[in-house]
């Protein structure tokens, strides 16, 4: 016997089916109407600040990225506007460290927040100047 959860979620799948492009549609506008709201969500759930938080690391940067001191200039998909600063953190940790620009954030991501390659990418380049 399915519990109540599976039968919603059976319900939900086969809605979501019949109805996929009202659904998009629908999700797409919420989503656009709610930018502040889903900002404010995501912040809270995945960096533990507020938004008023983000806001005021924003001023305290000049609205420029920790690393290189740049704007954004990232595009976002779904909006076309340029998307926002990006919460470095952590992931030991969870600490807030800074925003960072998509660039110096995918960096840093890529690299594992590893000291050890940072130092001998820095080594390689300066073999080549």
């Amino acid at each position: 016997m399915k519990t109540i959860k599976e039968k919603q979620k059976i319900r939900a799948d086969r809605y979501y089916k019949k109805n996929r492009d009202i659904v998009l549609k629908r999700t797409k506008k919420y989503y656009k109407d709610n930018l502040e709201k889903i900002r404010e969500y995501k912040l809270k759930l995945y960096y533990g600040i507020t938004l008023k938080e983000y806001e005021n690391l924003l001023k305290k940067q000049d609205e420029l990225c920790a690393i290189c001191k740049e704007e954004e200039r990232t595009i976002d998909g779904r909006t076309g506007l340029i998307k926002r600063l990006a919460v470095d953190h952590n992931h030991k940790t969870g600490k807030v460290r800074g925003l960072l620009c998509n660039r110096c954030n995918r960096v840093i991501g890529y690299l594992g927040e590893s000291n050890d390659l940072i130092e001998k990418i820095e080594k390689y380049l300066k073999f080549y100047e």
